[in-house]
């Protein structure tokens, strides 16, 4: 009776001194620890991001997960179903008996290309008439500048809000290879490139 190792009902029987009896009955509910087994994030793009109930690969009837940003489950997880940052995070499994584990997995959640377009033709028919790097709106503070084959600066900005048009103090550039630098975001590397007016 010191080691009893399954679930059930048990009885206990008392007995005095007179040979007097009483039977009582006792349920153990014994509990094991969960089982969480947690597979392997796929690497995503910015703006993507993963959903942290989608990596649990093991789940037993009455299971309640919670997510955290630390082992000690102390510091919850704000957004677990969409996570896009890089990093180290966690799952913690609580069974009907209230056992728990924790488990980690970590989410690598990497910048998109800087697709920039090498040509455009700002010729007011409404088919690239600017000079668009789609994914610079993921960048609010990156600066963009575009230099002429002498190294004049054309057009310069932080954020890219507005797009180049092809225009220097309000006239049209000629036809002619022109040179973009672009610096993201702290951090990140410089990114130059040539883009080339056409009409």
């Amino acid at each position: 009776p010191k080691f009893i190792t399954a679930s059930g009902t048990y009885y206990i029987k008392a007995t005095n001194e007179s040979g007097c009896t009483a039977l009582k009955s006792v349920t153990v509910k014994i509990s094991t620890y969960p089982v969480l087994s947690i597979v392997i994030p796929p690497n995503v793009i910015r703006p993507g991001y993963i959903d942290a109930a989608t990596l649990i690969a093991s789940n037993q009837a009455g299971m309640i997960f919670t997510y955290w940003k630390d082992s000690a489950a102390t510091i919850p997880l704000p957004n677990p179903e969409a996570i896009n940052r890089s990093g180290k995070y966690y799952i913690k499994a609580t069974n009907e008996g209230g056992c728990s584990v924790v488990n980690s997995f970590v989410i690598v959640v990497a910048e998109p290309p800087l697709n920039a377009p090498n040509a455009f033709s700002p010729n007011g028919d409404g088919v690239h008439d600017v000079w668009e790097v789609p994914t610079l709106s993921l960048y609010p503070e990156c600066s963009v500048e575009i230099y002429n084959r002498l190294g004049q600066l054309l057009f310069k900005s932080i954020g890219y809000n507005k797009a180049w048009d092809g225009k220097y103090n309000g006239i049209d550039q000629p036809v002619a290879t022109y040179y973009y630098v672009i610096k993201p975001s702290a951090g990140m590397p410089t990114v130059g490139g040539s883009v080339t007016i056409v009409r």
